[in-house]
């Protein structure tokens, strides 16, 4: 279909003459009886067309105007016309109809069947050149839409790996924080112990100097008879007593006790 010949010459036997040529110079044609058939025969697909100049006098055929305006960026159609030798100018109707037309070449009649061979072969290998133009059109419009369909994948495939990493990233953080929350809290516990060490040291010696002070005033309260020495050595017990309790509660720090009062099972503490 892309590579007929439309023939429109309405008069006479022009269109039976000019098929035989083409047909002679085995280039498949088809015959219009008017312009509508043309129009709809170019929607079908077709390589030129040619047309007599009586058909442009006229005027050109609207919905063919209209088509040829229409005609996608690649498409130039290309037109071979059969004049008329005249003495005189052409109307300027047929004129505008030829410049409607476009991509126009004239032949004036009488033509010679080689030369009208010849033109409609220039015209097949322009439209050839056009065809071949659309699927390079095509072929850049799929490779457009290919590139579009990767960079959409890639852009999703980016999206998901960010997200992945942003994933890996926050797991990473809590990590982090959850290690440096154990390191912090054993540094202070190790902090704490040695505290308690320092802390137990100096109560346990604190509490032998009480020990030996406790047993020097009770020894005076008892063997003393000065009533006056009898209650300085008293209120002086009660002063190393209460520092026995505050010695007792720096032990029970160091060594992380309780000073509340347990009950223990002294039968089982014996059998262990």
């Amino acid at each position: 279909m892309e590579s007929r010949v439309l023939i429109l010459a309405p008069h006479g036997r022009d269109a039976q003459v000019i098929a035989t040529v083409l047909q002679g110079a085995s280039i498949r044609s088809m015959v219009c009886p008017d312009a509508p058939c043309l129009l709809a025969e170019l929607e079908n697909s077709a390589a030129t067309a040619i047309v007599t100049e009586e058909v442009l006098g006229r005027g050109l055929d609207q919905a063919l105007r209209q088509y040829l305006v229409q005609q996608p960026a690649w498409s130039d159609f290309p037109f071979v016309v059969l004049t008329t030798r005249r003495a005189s100018r052409r109307s300027a109707q047929a004129a505008a109809s030829l410049q409607a037309l476009g991509n126009v070449v004239l032949l004036e009649r009488p033509v010679h069947p080689e030369t009208l061979v010849s033109a409609v072969q220039s015209a097949l290998r322009a439209r050839a050149r056009q065809y071949a133009s659309r699927r390079h059109l095509a072929d850049i419009e799929a490779a457009k839409q290919t590139v579009e369909q990767l960079n959409a994948a890639l852009e999703t495939r980016i999206a998901e790996r960010t997200s992945d990493l942003a994933g890996a990233n926050d797991l990473l953080m809590r990590e982090t924080a959850e290690k440096e929350r154990i390191q912090n809290k054993v540094v202070q516990s190790q902090k704490l112990e040695a505290i308690g060490r320092l802390t137990g040291g100096i109560a346990h010696d604190f509490n032998n100097l009480l020990h030996a002070v406790s047993l020097n005033l009770q020894l005076i309260t008892r063997l003393g008879t000065d009533a006056r020495t009898t209650d300085f050595a008293r209120r002086a017990k009660e002063s190393v007593d209460r520092g026995a309790r505050l010695t007792a509660q720096l032990l029970s720090f160091a060594r992380a006790q309780s000073l509340l009062p347990r009950m223990q099972d002294v039968n089982a503490l014996v059998s262990n």
